[in-house]
């Protein structure tokens, strides 16, 4: 059975009550759903909800990961010139952060 709170056309307005609170009661009275339908769309919304924290994260994870791999590039930049004018002490600083970033990235693939 279809939800009928998730085809209804005000049903961005309905979910934003949901989520500050207001109580399935009260939103029965005001929409003429059933506590019911309202409880059942609530479950709904959590999982809509939750799908959306994950794939934020996902994201936020890529983009992370895509920012050190900028990062890493540049560090890689440093490292070639430093080795190229055999300057010793900027390639072991180089070689440093190249490690820290690879260590990042592999704590953020754990």
């Amino acid at each position: 059975m279809s939800c009928k709170i998730c085809n209804f056309n005000q049903v961005k307005d309905l979910d934003r009550l949901l989520l500050s609170g207001v109580t399935s009661a009260s939103l029965s009275q005001k929409y003429r759903f059933s506590v019911a339908d309202l409880e059942r769309h609530r479950g709904h919304l959590q999982q809509k909800m939750t799908l959306a924290r994950s794939r934020f994260q996902v994201s936020l994870h890529q983009g992370l990961l895509c920012k050190l791999n900028t990062v890493m590039e540049m560090v890689l930049g440093v490292v070639r010139g430093a080795k190229n004018s055999q300057d010793a002490r900027l390639l072991l600083q180089g070689g440093r952060e190249f490690t820290r970033i690879i260590n990042l990235m592999h704590q953020m693939a754990a």
